[in-house]
């Protein structure tokens, strides 16, 4: 007599499915918002421009309260399209909500998973990698001097 491979082709699709969905309940990356990191971006305001929202820095290449560059806010826009143009300019980020908003954005994209505030801070200041990089380490003692005052 010959038996059908069917039942257990669906047992094995079936289970298959439940631990991919299990997988992805447990595996989804946690995405940082605004709230969350409140206190972060305050002290970094505080660093970067001590709250001015028309605060000009590195030679003019960075702009707002928070001093994002145009390839940092083309990062930002490029992960959150939400944020990018028609509806907003790399100008916009003279808007504290707004460049908050694009700092955001930036860490979703570059930072890990459960990134330490350390990490962020630095790789606002250096970049991707910036949290790597020994030279954000003054950058990091200032802001978390402005987080713990």
């Amino acid at each position: 007599m010959k038996t059908s491979s069917a039942p257990i082709f669906v047992m094995v699709c079936s289970i298959f499915v439940q631990v991919c969905c299990v997988f992805c309940i447990v595996m989804k990356p946690k995405r940082l918002t605004r709230e969350h990191c409140r206190n972060l971006l305050d002290a970094i305001v505080a660093v970067e421009s001590g709250g001015r929202t028309d605060a000009v820095g590195d030679e003019g290449k960075a702009i707002g309260p928070l001093q994002i560059h145009k390839i940092y806010w083309i990062d930002a826009v490029s992960y959150d399209k939400t944020l990018a143009p028609p509806n907003y300019k790399y100008e916009d980020c003279k808007k504290l909500e707004y460049a908050e908003k694009i700092v955001v954005a930036y860490w979703n994209m570059w930072a890990s998973k459960n990134a330490s505030w350390e990490e962020l801070a630095r790789i606002h200041n250096g970049g991707p990698k910036g949290f790597t990089n020994i030279k954000t380490m003054p950058y990091w003692v200032k802001v978390k001097g402005e987080m713990y005052k």
